[in-house]
């Protein structure tokens, strides 16, 4: 079960903010004993570091999957 976000009363998404800065990335497979995922919360570095890291990836991906429907 997804934690919900107070303020919006929706599960959390990508980017939300908490009260102390940190910003809201993603929930893990693992359940927590309160029945809830496991949240992964970064700082403002952390976040746009691993957002410009997936960007690349999916990038790569992308065009690797395009250079095989080519051939």
């Amino acid at each position: 079960m997804k934690r919900l976000n107070p303020q919006t009363g929706e599960p959390f998404k990508l980017g939300d903010v908490r009260a102390d800065g940190y910003l809201f990335y993603g929930y893990t497979n693992r359940v927590k004993r309160s029945r809830y995922f496991v949240e992964i919360w970064l700082n403002a570095d952390s976040h746009r570091i691993i957002k410009l890291k997936d960007l690349a990836r999916k990038k790569q991906k992308y065009h690797d999957n395009t250079i095989q429907l080519s051939n």
